[in-house]
């Protein structure tokens, strides 16, 4: 009797020690399969691609805006600036930023046209006479027409010219001076004058000047930085005026 309830005791404790291998192997199976499965936060990140981002790279080529020589001209700043008007402006010449020149742009409108403004204008600068027994008659100039590339003043242009000549038919080219004695006993002697000072101009060193007419007498005094000259003339009729063209050096 003894016996068989030791050899029943025996077998239940082997039955519950199986079970408990069988149950500690399920559970290494378990972990093992726990360890190898990726999270959720895990598996979102697999799935997310990398992004590159591209920045565009410019040839300093591409970069670089095409060069626009300075202007010139007031054409030539009428081209760059189509709503340009009549007025003072600053332009380049020879096209050298290191050039600048303040110049009037005329006629903007239609024909552009280039003018340089008279700093010293009045009674005593920049005017061209005629002189008559008992009557002189002044032409005054407040700007002048230039020839940009060549810097030649064009003598006749009297658009920004006045005179005291009522009727206006004693209107002068500039730097001219002219005096008609006629029978006067009395030395007539008519006067001009050249004034460039506070402009970036000289008289050019070929600028010469020269006397004509009936019994003409007459003179030039060209101020040693050559940016003013006094002239006077007398005769019958003479004049006194720049022989050639009045040539211009840019020299500010």
């Amino acid at each position: 009797m003894l016996r068989n309830l030791l050899w029943l005791g025996a077998g239940w404790l082997l039955a519950i020690i199986t079970m408990l291998l069988v149950l500690r192997y399920a559970s290494s199976l378990i972990l093992a399969n726990d360890n190898t499965q990726p999270t959720a936060t895990a598996a979102a990140a697999a799935d997310v691609t990398p992004t590159t981002v591209f920045v565009p790279q410019v040839s300093p080529a591409a970069a670089t805006p095409q060069s626009i020589q300075p202007p010139a001209s007031c054409a030539e700043f009428k081209k760059y600036n189509p709503g340009a008007e009549d007025g003072e402006y600053t332009l380049y010449w020879q096209h050298s930023a290191a050039q600048p020149i303040l110049i009037y742009c005329h006629n903007m409108d239609s024909a552009p046209a280039d003018y340089l403004t008279l700093v010293n204008v009045g009674s005593s600068a920049n005017f061209s006479s005629v002189a008559y027994p008992g009557l002189t008659i002044r032409t005054e100039f407040t700007r002048l027409r230039i020839d940009l590339q060549k810097l030649v003043i064009d003598r006749g242009d009297i658009t920004f010219a006045t005179t005291d000549d009522e009727a206006g038919a004693e209107v002068q080219a500039y730097a001219t001076a002219i005096g008609c004695q006629q029978r006067s006993s009395s030395p007539v002697i008519g006067q001009a004058n050249i004034d460039l000072g506070g402009t970036p101009f000289v008289l050019d060193t070929a600028v010469q000047f020269t006397t004509q007419g009936p019994d003409a007498s007459g003179d030039a005094v060209v101020s040693s930085d050559r940016r003013r000259a006094d002239l006077s003339a007398s005769g019958g009729c003479g004049w006194t005026w720049p022989q050639g063209e009045l040539q211009l050096v840019y020299a500010p």
